[in-house]
């Protein structure tokens, strides 16, 4: 199921304030991953990071980040999760495990995320999957129908970085028709 996303598109998200977003902050939280979610990439350039697209400017030596756009469920809310590919290699791990193996989303248990040094280089993570499985609310069902899918964000995200390169002098080539034109259908 995983493996399959790793052939989507790579883009930058850029988390917000509000409370619509999962912070990774040091710590321990309980929450439920809800989608499969959409891996992308991002590169940092020294003022924040950038989404990897074709020909976005990143030098050969700058590697980037694999993440991993998700919906978890924290505190009872429905929140956008730009998860760290160790989070998503300890999910991966789970749903592979004879004991904790899950075929579907959303995930049938919580799991305890902890973060340690969140924001620097020497960053940890840990998953512990909780023993107790159950089924999300009715409601959190609901609510989930009507969010923005993972994909959907990406997809934005990734539009919104094709803008900025756009508009940052690169030209954006021309299409041209590919039939000839009459000069009687040319209304003036």
């Amino acid at each position: 199921m995983f493996e399959d996303m790793t052939k989507g598109l790579a883009v930058q998200v850029t988390e917000s304030a509000d409370d619509e977003w999962f912070n990774i902050e040091d710590g321990t939280k309980k929450i439920r991953v809800l989608s499969e979610g959409k891996l992308f990439q991002r590169w940092y350039d020294g003022t924040g990071y950038k989404t990897c697209v074709d020909d976005d400017g990143r030098p050969d030596d700058v590697k980037p980040q694999t993440r991993w756009m998700t919906q978890v469920l924290d505190g009872g809310k429905i929140k956008l999760a730009n998860m760290p590919w160790g989070f998503y290699s300890e999910i991966t791990n789970l749903q592979k495990d004879e004991d904790w193996g899950f075929d579907s989303m959303p995930m049938e248990y919580d799991v305890s995320f902890t973060v340690q040094n969140a924001g620097t280089t020497s960053v940890k993570y840990s998953v512990v999957p909780s023993p107790k499985k159950e089924a999300i609310s009715e409601d959190v069902k609901a609510d989930l129908e009507e969010a923005s899918t993972p994909a959907d964000v990406v997809e934005a995200m990734q539009n919104k970085r094709k803008k900025e390169l756009d508009s940052n002098g690169e030209d954006t080539p021309l299409e041209y028709p590919k039939a000839d034109i009459n000069p009687e259908d040319v209304p003036f």
